[in-house]
């Protein structure tokens, strides 16, 4: 079998860290009444979703774990190349956000405003393919954080 080298896990981990981050720019959830997506930047920056000028709108709000859940691992990247052990604190970011991501639809906040009332309301979430990547980036991430820490413990 051969031997993977610690320049090699290095390299897998900031492909996966930086593929994970850049996923915020693909569908991340849909609406499952009409099927409506909107992507990880939407989502975490929040974004107006139906406009009928001072009578009604709609927003989804920004959210300060949506931001952490794809940056957390660009900044595990930075922490692996930087750190000269960096890889157990790597592994922690990797998770914090791996978690943050699979939970997403339950922080997320959605409002309505009618009339100036504003009313937040909850919307059942379905997965989209940027956050299914996203999430699959993220514990793939962990998975080989945690073979390059068992394979090369220095």
């Amino acid at each position: 079998m051969k031997k993977i080298s610690k320049e090699t896990f290095s390299l897998i981990i900031i492909i996966i860290g930086v593929l994970a981050t850049f996923t915020i720019f693909l569908p991340a959830l849909a609406s499952p009444n009409d099927g409506t997506t909107f992507t990880g930047f939407d989502i975490v920056f929040g974004t107006e979703f139906a406009n009928f000028g001072s009578w009604v709108s709609g927003n989804i709000r920004a959210s300060i774990f949506g931001i952490l859940a794809y940056a957390l691992p660009i900044v595990g990247v930075i922490v692996t190349v930087v750190m000269k052990k960096g890889e157990m604190i790597a592994i922690l970011l990797f998770a914090i956000s791996a978690v943050l991501l699979f939970v997403m639809p339950s922080y997320i906040s959605t409002t309505v405003t009618i009339l100036g009332t504003v009313t937040e309301i909850d919307i059942d979430w379905v997965f989209a393919y940027g956050l299914i990547s996203a999430q699959v980036l993220t514990v793939l991430g962990v998975m080989v954080l945690l073979m390059k820490t068992v394979k090369y413990p220095n």
